[in-house]
């Protein structure tokens, strides 16, 4: 719901989903404050890396593509991936 999203992120496309395997999807909001959850997303660069920290470890994440998708657009397919990914869906 939109308070648990307000405390931070949330991946709920795929039970079975796991970090550093295949794409992972994370749900947030951009609070349009600065340091606040998703809200520096946009200021990545090309080739920046990130550290993303779950209950198992930390992830290192580079970015390797910025674009924006439309809401509803079907980034995930259930499709294994050879390469694990991030995706970060506008909503």
């Amino acid at each position: 719901n939109q308070y648990t999203l307000s405390l931070g992120a949330a991946t709920y496309f795929y039970e079975d989903a796991e970090m550093g395997k295949g794409n992972y999807v994370l749900a947030g909001h951009n609070m349009e404050m600065p340091g606040v959850l998703f809200s520096d997303i946009q200021k990545l660069s090309l080739g920046e890396v990130m550290d993303l920290v779950s209950n198992d470890g930390v992830y290192r994440y580079k970015v390797t593509r910025k674009f924006i998708v439309p809401e509803y657009f079907k980034l995930i397919d259930g499709v294994p991936e050879e390469n694990s990914f991030l995706s970060l869906p506008k909503k």
